[in-house]
C-alpha cells in the first residue's frame, strides 16, 4: 500500500470531497456577512465612542485590507481547518500588524494630576536622603 494511500485512510481526508469544502466555505461567507450586517445594525455612526475609535485607527495609519478577510467556522478535518485558520491568521496579520504601545510611567499615565504630590526640590532631594 503507498504511503499516500495510507495517509488519506488514517486522516479520513478521502471522505472530504469538493462539494464539501464549497459548502463550508459558502458558511464562511455568510457567517462573515452576517457579522459585518449585524455591526451595522447595531452601531451608531453618530456615537462619540465609535467616533473617537475611528478617529483613533484613522490617526494610527490602520487601514482595511483589499479584500475580507474570512476566518473559517464550518466544521471541517481538522487538518484542514487549521490550515484555513492559519493563513487567515497570517492575512489578518500582515495588515494589523501590532504596533509597539508606549511605555507607561506614572508621568504619562493619565493619572489624575491633583493626585500627584507637589513639592520643592528641596523636600525630593530630602526624600532621597541628599
Amino acid at each position: 500500500m503507498c504511503h499516500l494511500d495510507l495517509a488519506i485512510l488514517v486522516q479520513k481526508l478521502d471522505e472530504w470531497t469538493d462539494l464539501e469544502e464549497n459548502v463550508a466555505r459558502i458558511l464562511d461567507r455568510l457567517d462573515y456577512w452576517l457579522g459585518t450586517e449585524y455591526a451595522q445594525w447595531t452601531t451608531d455612526p453618530e456615537d462619540p465612542e465609535i467616533k473617537r475609535a475611528r478617529a483613533e485607527r484613522k490617526r494610527a495609519g490602520y487601514k482595511a485590507p483589499p479584500h475580507p478577510i474570512v476566518f473559517p467556522v464550518a466544521k471541517r478535518p481538522e487538518r484542514i481547518h487549521m490550515e484555513l485558520l492559519l493563513d487567515a491568521h497570517q492575512e489578518f496579520i500582515s495588515f494589523h500588524p501590532e504596533k509597539e504601545k508606549p511605555r507607561v510611567t506614572p508621568m504619562s499615565s493619565g493619572a489624575d494630576k491633583s493626585q500627584r504630590k507637589k513639592g520643592t526640590i528641596r523636600q525630593l532631594l530630602a526624600a532621597r536622603g541628599e
